[in-house]
């Protein structure tokens, strides 16, 4: 009584029903796979037979072929869910290469190597670097790069940079080997990472990965700016982050993910492009801006986006108002106290200083409660402690007048700076081995505590100890050109101080370095050219960079009365000469939209009046607020400034000269200039 049409149907039916149980009963019959007569081994990896122990392969049904790492998804789920069950690093990793390739996929892999990046252990890691490069050089083989989802490509990228950034490896070979692996897949990645198919999170996890692999050549810290080093393949590494960025905007993006991206590449040893800055700009830049006008963020965002910028600035300058603008949203929030200053974290803290340095900004108010709230903490490394009192040394923060009768420090606020340095040295005295294991804090330390003019007895006896240690690691090893350079000042300021504690052939060896450095050939800028043309106008001889590291020398005849300038010391090298050196200071010698000098120019002059030097100088914001085209008013200036006597005669009745001030009202009469 059934319809033929119905019968049909439930013959179809019968059939698939069949075709199912058969899927099922299959595995329940054999769970194991093949038998052990028949079971297949292959290679090994250190030690490990690779065994086909998770089940029945592809390879079982109905005559289709054997693929390596193409197994089904219900296959290789069932390997995944053995692996998830191991508890370390290590026991991941050799659950995976215990298992036959054909009954895996790439899922498998992206989830091994997330999973390892999450149970990474904190003693040595040497153990797993060789389990690490035989599952890398996996990828590699079987073109794995390649097979990877959009999501898997960003895990993968993820996994390798935390172990790149978190892995404790002692054995400097066994590091550099996984690193050379890490690097190369990484590099194999790059043409299949699709940012447009990626989410705001995939984005971030790339970038920060390829930040924390490629780091800059130099020790990164908080306050170092970057030292560049060009690689192979990196430019590949550039555009890729070009390609990734061109996705990145302040609306779909958060400020975190914001914050990574701009610290990704602020870590990275080549300089953004200019397509990389100007997005960096337009989206990072204004988002942290406004912070104050939304919901607060947490301050590590904050923090992060300050130092990045900052440190960006050292290779474009366009970043360097977004840079004073994030620390000006972060001074609003703190000091106002919608951000706790309780709540900041160390790290935080000190990145906040660090990048006000980079950024030049003496924000006084906000740099005292952060130097009180970092007094406050706890277990202060050594380091840290060195190069806060660099900041202190950098921006200036000395009790005395600046440059121009500007109080650089007034005496209640340099009671903070001064005693943060104080403790400072007496955290190193009392642990010299750690500092002297770090060159580059011994170095800061004593080119800090001359910057500041610390010759109190602690401070003497702390740099006498470290200039003896690192004159045993000269004669060891050798030193960094920029740790001499800045022994070199030091010893040359506080020879009397620091007598019988560098000998001869280490202070030749410094004198030399300085010199070499000084010697090298140098580009003048355009602000120096303009100024040695309006000397050539006046018909001043002179000389442009000078091997003393001076933007123009003069060298005149004491007895040619033509100028009244002071040499200091009474000539130099004993010859009866004036020499005068004529400096242009543009504005990173000065605070972000400042008049205060910073501590390396005040070194600078302080070196140059010892050699017998005069030094005039030109501060940019008073030399570019006279137009170019306006050369007899800068030769009226440069007049003043140089005390000449010869009177400069522009026409029969325009003459310009310089009479000195006889009293205190011509002493204080300010010109057009000021």
């Amino acid at each position: 009584g059934v319809h033929p049409e119905n019968m049909r149907v439930f013959a179809l039916l019968y059939l698939f029903l069949l075709l199912g149980l058969s899927h099922i009963v299959e595995p329940l019959a054999n769970p194991r796979g093949p038998t052990s007569s028949t079971e297949k081994k292959s290679e090994t990896f250190h030690g490990i037979k690779q065994v086909n122990k998770g089940g029945v392969s592809s390879s079982h049904r109905v005559g289709k072929k054997r693929v390596a790492w193409g197994a089904p998804t219900w296959l290789s789920q069932r390997q995944q869910n053995k692996i998830r069950q191991q508890s370390s690093a290590v026991g991941t990793l050799t659950e995976l290469l215990r298992y036959d390739p054909t009954t895996l996929n790439p899922t498998n892999m992206a989830a091994t190597l997330t999973l390892t990046a999450k149970q990474l252990p904190r003693e040595d890691g040497g153990e797993l670097v060789g389990l690490l490069c035989a599952v890398l050089d996996k990828v590699e083989k079987n073109n794995l790069a390649a097979k990877f989802s959009v999501r898997q490509c960003a895990n993968v990228a993820w996994a390798l940079g935390r172990v790149g950034k978190e892995l404790n490896i002692e054995d400097e070979k066994k590091k550099n080997e996984l690193l050379s692996k890490t690097k190369e897949l990484f590099h194999n990645l790059i043409p299949h990472l699709k940012f447009k198919h990626m989410n705001p999170s995939e984005v971030t996890m790339t970038l920060w990965a390829y930040g924390s692999v490629f780091p800059r050549s130099n020790h990164i810290t908080y306050w170092t700016q970057p030292v560049h080093a060009v690689e192979e393949g990196d430019e590949e590494i550039t555009q890729m982050f070009d390609a990734a960025l061109m996705h990145v905007n302040s609306t779909t993006f958060t400020l975190p993910n914001l914050a990574k991206i701009s610290y990704s590449l602020a870590v990275r040893n080549h300089p953004p492009s200019a397509p990389s800055t100007s997005l960096l700009h337009d989206n990072v830049a204004s988002r942290a801006a406004l912070v104050n006008l939304t919901a607060v963020p947490k301050p590590r965002d904050m923090s992060m986006i300050a130092w990045s910028l900052s440190t960006l600035t050292e290779g474009d300058r366009r970043l360097g108002k977004a840079a004073f603008n994030t620390i000006n949203s972060l001074s609003y929030l703190i000091l106002r106290d919608k951000i706790k200053p309780s709540s900041l974290t160390k790290t935080d803290i000190i990145m906040i200083i660090a990048a006000m340095s980079h950024s030049r900004v003496d924000d006084r108010r906000f740099l005292i409660c952060l130097f009180d709230e970092v007094g406050k903490r706890k277990g202060l490394k050594i380091w840290e402690r060195v190069n806060l009192a660099w900041v202190v040394a950098h921006l200036y923060l000395v009790r005395e007048e600046g440059g121009d009768g500007e109080a650089t420090c007034p005496s209640d606020d340099n009671d903070v700076f001064e005693g943060f340095v104080n403790s400072t040295v007496e955290a190193c005295l009392a642990d010299l081995p750690t500092l002297h294991a770090d060159q580059q804090a011994s170095a800061n330390i004593v080119w800090a505590l001359t910057v500041l003019s610390k010759n109190d007895e602690r401070s003497i006896s702390l740099m006498r100890g470290v200039f003896k240690h690192v004159e045993g690691i000269y004669e060891k090893e050798g030193i960094e050109r920029e740790h001499a350079h800045q022994l070199y000042q030091s010893h040359f300021l506080m020879e009397e101080e620091l007598e019988g504690s560098v000998s001869s052939s280490f202070a030749n060896y410094l004198s030399q370095t300085w010199e070499a450095e000084k010697g090298r050939m140098k580009k003048s800028s355009r602000s120096h050219l303009q100024l040695s043309k309006v000397l050539q106008l006046m018909k001043i001889k002179h000389r442009n960079e000078h091997t003393e590291d001076i933007d123009v020398a003069i060298v005149l005849d004491n007895t040619s009365g033509w100028s009244r300038v002071d040499s200091g010391s009474g000539g130099k090298n004993g010859r009866n000469s004036t020499y005068v050196a004529v400096e242009y200071d543009g504005p990173d010698h000065f605070t972000y939209n400042g008049k205060k000098c910073l501590g390396h120019t005040n070194l600078k002059y302080r070196v140059l009046k010892k050699k017998g030097w005069a030094v005039i100088r030109v501060p940019y914001y008073v030399w570019d607020r006279i137009p170019f085209w306006a050369s007899m008013e800068r030769q009226r200036y440069l007049q003043r400034l140089l005390k000449t006597d010869k009177a400069i005669r522009f026409s029969e009745t325009d003459v310009s000269e310089y009479k000195e001030p006889r009293n205190s009202i011509w002493l204080n009469r300010k010109s057009r200039f000021d």
